[in-house]
């Protein structure tokens, strides 16, 4: 099996809600980013795919490094990810602006994640994350 390493962010709002996105011809909800180019990294990763999943500009010195993590990828048979995820806790409210890749974008929070179908990447390492951070509410 082969492996593709990727960078992503859980991303959260001033509600402490998290972003996750589904790309076009996919079930799952996953985290914002994708695969590094070469010579790129993780962070710088992340914020161009931010900018080119949902239109939103971050700053590298903004992301607190989360975990590194290897599991299943859902896209793509007899295939791992290892993914570098990050957090970022905006402090606002804003309106993803998806690309053409992406089919749709939710907010996810303690009533809802649920009813939601998480990327194994997604769910192993930030549901955790989340459910901590809700619970401290």
């Amino acid at each position: 099996m082969k492996t593709i390493h990727i960078a992503s962010v859980a991303l959260f709002n001033s509600k402490n809600e998290l972003l996750l996105v589904r790309k076009k011809e996919s079930t799952y909800f996953q985290l914002t980013g994708g695969k590094l180019e070469p010579q790129e990294l993780p962070t710088q990763t992340v914020v161009r795919e931010t900018w080119e999943e949902i239109g939103f500009q971050i700053n590298t010195e903004d992301l607190v490094f989360l975990k590194e993590h290897t599991t299943k990828a859902v896209n793509e048979t007899n295939t791992f990810v290892h993914g570098t995820i990050y957090t970022l806790h905006t402090g606002k409210e804003f309106d993803p602006q998806i690309a053409s890749e992406i089919a749709s974008a939710a907010w996810l929070n303690a009533t809802n994640y649920k009813t939601f179908k998480w990327a194994h990447l997604a769910e192993e390492v930030v549901l955790p994350y989340c459910l901590t951070l809700w619970n401290k509410r």
